[in-house]
């Protein structure tokens, strides 16, 4: 099993912005699996709580854009990909999202740096 964690900076739901205060991506790869799992968790900014049918609502699926930060280049610069896919929400609490992929992550090998897929025993 391979698995990874990303930050995420920017995160768009159907092509609507969702107001980040902390966002992050896990990645899950298994041998017997056909393409990676995948989970978005994220705090949005309580002050821009985006207005009622802005966000989707529990067990809706959802287009998913993700600008994430896979580490530093040589020059201390952020290396930033773009992941896209298909997701559910699986949990809507409060300022909270969770967001459970349902189709492949595409984009995630294009992403290379220090966060590639980590081994797990």
């Amino acid at each position: 099993m391979r698995h990874r964690q990303l930050t995420i900076a920017r995160l768009r739901l159907d092509r609507r912005e969702v107001t980040l205060a902390h966002a992050s991506l896990v990645v899950v790869e298994r041998d017997e699996m056909p393409r990676a799992d995948w989970e978005v968790v994220a705090l949005r900014i309580p002050q821009a709580i985006e207005p009622p049918g802005d966000l989707p609502v529990p067990n809706a699926r959802v287009d998913v854009e993700v600008d994430a930060i896979a580490g530093i280049d040589a020059d201390g610069r952020l290396i930033i990909g773009r992941l896209t896919g298909s997701a559910v929400l699986v949990r809507h609490v409060d300022a909270t999202l969770v967001l459970r992929g349902d189709s492949a992550l595409d984009g995630l090998g294009d992403l290379d740096g220090p966060g590639d897929l980590d081994q797990a025993g």
